[in-house]
């Protein structure tokens, strides 16, 4: 079969091979057609360099998001301030991808992919400078508490790159591979921010050596954070010469024609995407409550287990997680059975949650390793990660995959902010079989909604449409 990445336009008849894509006005309750003449495509081996760049960024993010979480007991005492004033430090982040999540996503539209590295990887190095701060003195957790909301914010932006980033520079048969690759690195940060804080900055009731080792701890995570913007300034650019398939090419010629408020009343009148906002936020934001407490949880029904050790036996979660991650972009990118693939993670988040609580509240400490690890709640909460933004993609195709990609993950941020406010006092008031009774409930109503998901793959649909025309299979 001929090889038609190096095609151009000119040397294809229009009236045979014409993209059918949906009208850009209103293509959920339209019929008509727009056309787009087939363009020249290329790919670029460099896009796999500028891969693991963005994916080296996704970790250091991934790892900020819960980074004093393993520290709850050194980092309360240091600062002298209460378990719920401690929240802050992670309500923060998810606080400031709510606030920020609108005004970034139209900055997004207008500055493009390098631009938007740029941002979040600076907003990431102003975050960690704070930390670094706050580290001096006792009296500075204002200063951490600012390093999180720029931790945050810069989540906020690089949200929106694993979908927009893989469109842009892969084939569609391998887009959904390369975003869960820079979204296991955001999984994979949060199982180091759950390992090496703990072991960095041991227990100890020594707040000088406690400032010290914290000190220690954010000035790697620091110079680590400057390296990254130097490189994405140096060498990232905002995209290939030649669109990598045709219906990138199609986006690339709808956006330069749609506003922003366009796109998002298009959104907002999607209400299969508008079931999936809803399901994402609630599978994340259990995630990020449960992660949040991994720790804590742990040592309050396990006594002898260690604040290190509860660390490591979270951080498995999602290391197994991490395996996924990848067969979930594997499977979509040969099947493309999203719907499908969507719900069965999302019942097999609920399942694994129950598997969870009764390992939790039950068993001794070798069986919540066993099961924490191969049935823990992290491994199809990693997978449904990619599939419910691959899903809210095809279903809002045309429509800029940034735009999408940061509506659900403002909902996953809301709820997130939520449901640790409610596991808090759930754990205070009633007790830690009732948390993992009640998010096992908040994970059975996301399943629900997926079922009820019917919605056209939109971006499939055109492409499939593209390459029969190409005659290509």
């Amino acid at each position: 079969m001929p090889d038609d990445r190096g095609r151009k336009a000119s040397s294809v008849d229009l009236d045979e091979h014409q993209l059918l894509l949906p009208p850009a006005e209103d293509y959920e309750y339209q019929h008509e057609a727009v056309f787009v003449s087939p363009k020249e495509t290329k790919l670029y081996k460099r896009r796999w360099a500028f891969l693991i760049l963005l994916a080296s960024a996704f970790l250091l993010n991934g790892f900020q998001n819960i980074q004093y979480s393993g520290l709850q007991s050194n980092v309360a005492v240091y600062y002298q301030v209460s378990a719920q004033v401690f929240d802050l430090l992670t309500q923060m982040y998810y606080f400031a991808f709510v606030v920020c999540f609108l005004p970034a996503t139209w900055v997004m539209k207008n500055i493009g992919l390098r631009w938007i590295a740029i941002s979040a990887t600076v907003a990431m190095l102003t975050g960690e400078g704070f930390c670094f701060l706050s580290a001096s003195r006792r009296s500075f957790f204002w200063a951490a508490v600012v390093g999180q909301l720029f931790n945050g914010v810069a989540q906020v932006f690089l949200m929106s790159v694993p979908i927009l980033f893989s469109v842009t520079w892969f084939e569609p048969k391998m887009a959904a591979t390369a975003s869960s690759i820079l979204l296991l690195c955001f999984q994979l940060g949060n199982g180091l921010a759950l390992v090496l804080p703990p072991i960095a900055v041991p227990h100890s009731s020594n707040m000088d050596f406690v400032g010290q080792r914290m000190n220690f701890l954010f000035c790697g995570t620091t110079i680590f954070s400057c390296i990254l913007v130097l490189l994405i300034l140096l060498v990232f650019p905002e995209r290939p010469p030649l669109p990598p398939s045709q219906s990138q090419a199609a986006v690339i010629n709808r956006d330069e024609e749609m506003s922003y408020l366009d796109d998002l009343k298009i959104l907002m009148k999607n209400c299969e995407f508008i079931k999936i906002v809803f399901c994402f936020g609630l599978n994340s934001g259990a995630f990020n409550a449960i992660t949040t407490f991994v720790g804590p949880d742990i040592i309050k029904s396990h006594p002898s287990v260690s604040a290190a050790t509860a660390g490591e036996i979270g951080s498995s979660m999602i290391f197994v997680g991490a395996v996924g991650m990848i067969a979930s972009g594997f499977i979509l990118d040969r099947t493309k059975t999203f719907l499908v693939v969507g719900v069965i993670e999302t019942l097999c988040c609920f399942l694994s949650s129950v598997f969870f609580a009764i390992a939790i509240n039950c068993w001794r400490t070798w069986t919540l390793w066993l099961i924490t690890a191969f049935l823990g709640t992290r491994y199809f909460f990693s997978s449904f990660t990619n599939t419910g933004s691959q899903i809210s993609a095809e279903l809002t195709y045309p429509v800029s995959e940034s735009h999408s990609t940061s509506i659900i993950m403002a909902a996953a941020s809301a709820f997130s902010m939520i449901l640790i406010a409610i596991m808090r006092q759930i754990l205070k008031h009633i007790s830690l079989l009732g948390s993992n009774i009640f998010f096992s409930c908040v994970l059975f109503i996301a399943f629900v909604l997926m079922v009820t998901v019917n919605g056209e793959m939109k971006r499939t649909a055109a492409e499939r449409k593209q390459s029969t025309k190409l005659g290509n299979p």
